[in-house]
């Protein structure tokens, strides 16, 4: 193949993988000047702390396939609920102090609007359309499992007039993943590292999406980050009990510093 043509098809498809990489993170940037008093109306995970990379399982003897194969039961999300609530807590916490720093927005927490006349809308829908993947996740105060995938014209007007009903600028959507690596660490030998993946969508008064990243579960990683300390392993698992768990603590802190900075 002719030299010139071959460096033509480079450059094509180096233009395509950076298009591609821009558009997970899409910013308003100067909408964003205009928000000041924003409530967050969702905040989820997935109901299960996993490996993060599913190639790893063979590497490590397919046992995280095995138990990974049992995850989703209702004994298994019961048993997750109150770790993954917790984790949702430190997240949201975490996640409204460093915008709210950065920002200077005044952020309300979830926990605030759910039993509001002006929240039922946003349950409704949620119950509408995620009535088949919700009882696979853990939603914070019973919030309603929200995310605008393609456009959602109907939820953008039903936070719209959220925001108007509530005298808010803006309303927050966020979802986090919470996952763990393996490898062999230095200084601890075969072990793994909490790493928390973090989705958010803020939309204005104007039903207009200003701030939008891959949803957490999506498992992108440039919006994720691991913790600065390792946790054992039991087997070749990950021993997650509610010792270990404190491990997320960092990688929820680390990976809340990224993301917002990319805002």
């Amino acid at each position: 193949m002719n030299i010139k043509i071959i460096r033509h098809v480079l450059i094509f498809f180096l233009t395509v993988f950076l298009f591609s990489c821009g558009t997970l993170l899409n910013v308003k940037r100067d909408q964003l000047s205009g928000v000041k008093k924003i409530a967050v109306v969702s905040v989820y995970c997935p109901a299960a702390i996993t490996i993060d990379n599913q190639r790893q399982a063979p590497i490590f003897f397919a046992v995280d396939a095995t138990v990974q194969s049992d995850l989703k039961s209702q004994e298994a999300i019961k048993e997750f609920e109150p770790r993954g609530t917790m984790l949702l807590k430190k997240s949201q916490s975490i996640v409204i102090k460093k915008l709210s720093e950065t920002f200077k927005w005044n952020i309300t927490p979830v926990g605030a609007f759910v039993k509001s006349s002006a929240y039922k809308p946003l349950e409704l829908w949620s119950n509408k359309n995620t009535k088949n993947s919700s009882s696979f996740y853990v939603q914070l105060n019973n919030s309603s499992l929200l995310w605008i995938n393609n456009g959602e014209v109907e939820l953008k007007q039903l936070l719209s007039e959220f925001c108007i009903q509530t005298g808010s600028d803006a309303v927050l959507i966020l979802s986090f993943d919470f996952a763990y690596s393996k490898s062999w660490f230095k200084g601890s030998g075969v072990s793994a590292k909490a790493r928390t993946f973090i989705g958010m969508q803020l939309v204005d008064k104007k039903g207009d999406l200003i701030i939008s990243t891959p949803r957490a579960d999506e498992r992108e990683r440039d919006f994720s980050e691991m913790a600065d300390t390792t946790m054992p392993l039991k087997g070749w698992t990950a021993d997650i009990n509610e010792t270990t768990i404190k491990t997320f603590d960092s990688s929820i802190e680390n990976s809340s510093d990224k993301v917002i900075s990319m805002l």
